[in-house]
């Protein structure tokens, strides 16, 4: 039969150009390596993807928060099961799950951090992209 919906979402972002249709498909994170995709009207699950970055030797676990980034999927990675918290962004190619690099937001963990008392709480999350600002986004090297 048809793939089901997935019943969880950590974060979910909107591909335009993918699909079989041209109409676009969601690709969205469930808190493990997967980027699911799905179908932008149904939200039937198309395929899912492992992120795995290569130099690493290793699957991205913890996919939380989405964005798309002239093409790729950037996710922050919260990986809470491990009572650790990344302060970088994956970004990953949406067709295969390839991680291209990684955005070390370091230095604003830090800064923020300082302000924040709950540890639990004590986490970057979110991200926006401004598609028409005039510079490129931050890369860092893969």
């Amino acid at each position: 039969g048809a793939p089901a919906r997935p019943r969880e979402m950590w974060g979910v972002a909107f591909l335009p150009s993918a699909g079989a249709d041209g109409g676009g498909v969601l690709v969205a994170s469930n808190g493990s390596s997967l980027l699911l995709h799905l179908h932008a009207r149904s939200l039937r699950l198309l395929r899912a993807v492992r992120v795995v970055d290569a130099a690493l030797g290793l699957a991205i676990e913890g996919l939380n928060e989405l964005e798309v980034v002239e093409g790729e999927v950037w996710a922050n990675v919260y990986p809470m099961w491990q009572r650790t918290h990344s302060a970088c962004v994956a970004r990953i190619w949406p067709d295969d799950g390839r991680v291209l690099g990684w955005v070390d937001l370091t230095a604003l963990a830090r800064t923020e951090r300082a302000a924040v008392t709950d540890a639990y709480n004590n986490v970057l999350n979110g991200i926006a992209y401004n598609h028409t600002a005039p510079d490129p986004p931050p890369r860092a090297a893969g």
